[in-house]
């Protein structure tokens, strides 16, 4: 063999190995944290064209919950059917300002992404259902509503904790927010 041809098979076969390399730690060792950057919007597209599990009370009150936007940009919004009333507890799901409260304490649950639910067993092939889970609270809007009835409109915070399990089952705050404002996937009305 010409020994320049066997220099550049050479020098070709180092430049492979040094790219499979590369190409390794950005996957493998730099892609957790690549993934983690405030300005890597990828994983929030996916969240906002994916739908979300529910947020639900004690006592079975719906407290958030995905509705697809047929004309918006993304698949999906969140709603908040209470409005202002568990806002503190629930938090919101906004495309412009993130996720907070149980949005965000649970994200991944309620997207589908963690163990559990991303990789559910063999039966999950044949189903076609979104593969999200829901979060049950252990607040009651019963008493969530008796707390925002006593506080009024007086500045302040109301805490109901069950003294036998431990249980918060009220946690209301004045002044507060409907998270149905915030978690508009129009960044001009959030």
């Amino acid at each position: 063999m010409n020994p320049r041809i066997r220099r550049l098979s050479i020098f070709i076969l180092v430049l492979y190995v040094g790219l499979f390399i590369k190409l390794n730690q950005i996957q493998l060792v730099d892609g957790p944290s690549l993934e983690r950057r405030a300005d890597n919007t990828r994983v929030v597209t996916r969240d906002f064209n994916k739908p979300r599990g529910t947020i639900a009370s004690a006592d079975g009150v719906i407290l958030a919950q995905s509705n697809p936007t047929p004309d918006g940009a993304f698949d999906f919004q969140r709603a908040y059917p209470t409005g202002d009333l568990f806002a503190h507890v629930v938090g919101s799901f906004s495309y412009q300002f993130g996720a907070d409260g149980v949005e965000r304490q649970y994200s991944s649950q309620l997207s589908g992404q963690s163990s559990e639910l991303k990789y559910p067993g063999l039966s999950a092939l044949w189903d076609t259902s979104p593969n999200v889970g829901n979060v049950s609270l252990t607040v009651r809007s019963d008493v969530q509503q008796a707390a925002k009835d006593a506080l009024g409109s007086r500045k302040g915070s109301v805490v109901a904790i069950d003294p036998r399990t431990g249980a918060i089952l009220a946690m209301w705050s004045f002044p507060s927010y409907d998270p149905n404002l915030v978690s508009d996937n129009d960044a001009a009305k959030a």
